[in-house]
């Protein structure tokens, strides 16, 4: 038996990239099937369902998700790759040619574009269609736009489950539709479209929540130029949680898009990717899996660590690693701790999963010597960026042995410069240093 898990985070979308947030709620509802708890069924062994009738005028019974019942619906638009269908008891509030813009717009933009970033959906897919069925309800059931905006579910692609409309299938609120503007109803369209995809280049799987949430807003920048300002903000103002297990929409549409930016823009463009969409490992194990395939040997602590250290200055004007060309004014928010007066220490310092935590040295010695002790059996990663007053930015990582015990010494630092301590952790501790 699998479970079936049904997540909706809140979001607001953001216009395009001009930082400006509109506070406009809206919901990425996609129930995502939690690995740990499934056993995917291969593609091949996968029997085909009967191809759906495909004209307009077609009125068929659909499963749905949010929540778990039936609607009657009938198909109002059919495109090269769309079909539109529109729950009958609201007919009245969806028109044939707002539902012939949605089936032109994702044609002409939102398919090739998405396809061009992640690689095919499942194709003709299991109802031998190549055609994508939109399904436009009154998503949670609510008579409004709160709450859930769309969804894909992975139930659709299993014949075998009693809710699965065996097809490739994407659902949208038709009271979101209404209310929000046609680009933020867009933006979050192809939002769900990637979660499509990413199920069949998964292999018949979702990826880690943090990550495929993180690659559909990351899809949304890339057709769009949608940026959810709020929930980057969100994340640097505190960025001390774990990325891959904290489960907010900071994290998710905040810190798991400037990850996947972050890669895009200094380890591999486009190719980067759709390399990590299509490989068939998860995680921080993926971004790791493609970087190996794009031939760099490059740890995903080590970006871990230069991105956290990007978002922490984002500006390129002195090193272009420390920063991002498509995301200006954004920056750490929050407030470290600064340490002032020498020698110093600290113990028991928590640090999260893939969290991040900051230091900052002032009135610096002319040799600082620090020294970095994890508790944990995971281990410990830190990076020292010293600024001096003027020249460039020295970014040094910090060797750690095998007990998870760092030594870093650096010499010639001068007063009125400072140096940031950056640390992460492949599984959560707390950690004492010493300057």
């Amino acid at each position: 038996m699998r479970f079936l898990i049904l997540t909706g985070f809140i979001w607001w979308a953001a216009y395009g990239n001009s930082g400006t947030a509109a506070a406009e709620p809206w919901v990425c509802g996609t129930p995502l099937l939690h690995q740990e708890h499934l056993n995917p069924v291969p593609l091949d062994a996968i029997p085909a369902a009967p191809a759906a009738p495909a004209h307009i005028g077609h009125v068929t019974r659909f499963f749905i998700h949010i929540p778990e019942t039936t609607v009657t619906a009938t198909c109002v638009a059919k495109s090269e790759h769309l079909y539109v269908y529109v729950d009958n008891t609201l007919r009245h509030l969806f028109t044939d040619a707002e539902a012939v813009d949605i089936a032109t717009e994702f044609d002409t933009r939102i398919y090739p574009e998405v396809r061009k970033w992640m690689g095919t959906e499942w194709k003709p897919g299991l109802d031998r269609d190549n055609r994508i069925t939109l399904l436009m309800h009154d998503v949670g059931m609510n008579n409004s736009g709160a709450d859930y905006g769309g969804y894909f579910a992975p139930a659709d692609q299993h014949p075998t489950l009693p809710t699965s409309n065996r097809r490739e299938m994407l659902y949208m609120d038709v009271f979101q539709f209404r209310e929000r503007s046609r680009y933020t109803f867009y933006s979050s369209l192809a939002h769900e479209f990637a979660h499509l995809v990413n199920w069949f280049q998964n292999g018949g799987t979702t990826d880690q929540r943090w990550l495929e949430e993180g690659t559909a807003s990351f899809i949304e920048w890339a057709v769009y130029g949608n940026v959810h300002n709020i929930f980057v903000d969100g994340y640097l103002a505190n960025p001390e949680p774990s990325i891959a297990y904290t489960n907010t929409a900071d994290m998710y549409y905040g810190a798991s898009f400037m990850l996947l930016l972050y890669l895009y823009e200094h380890y591999g463009g486009p190719d980067l990717i759709r390399e990590i969409v299509r490989t068939d490992t998860l995680g921080e194990h993926a971004i790791e899996a493609a970087l190996a395939a794009r031939g760099r040997d490059t740890r995903f602590h080590e970006v871990f660590l230069n991105w956290g250290l990007a978002n922490w200055m984002n500006t390129q004007a002195r090193n272009r690693r420390l920063g991002y060309a498509s995301l200006p004014d954004r920056r750490v928010s929050a407030t470290p701790a600064h340490v002032r007066t020498y020698p110093s220490r600290a113990t028991d310092i928590p640090i999260d999963t893939w969290g991040t935590h900051y230091i900052v040295f002032e009135q610096l010695p002319e040799t600082l010597d620090l020294s970095v002790v994890g508790s944990g059996t995971g281990n410990l990663y830190a990076i020292a960026l010293y600024l001096p007053s003027q020249g460039p930015p020295v970014l040094t990582p910090i060797p750690f042995d095998t007990e998870n015990r760092g030594y870093l010494r650096l010499e010639g630092l001068l007063p009125d410069g400072e140096v940031v301590l950056m640390g992460t952790a492949a599984a959560s501790q707390t950690f004492d240093y010493t300057a």
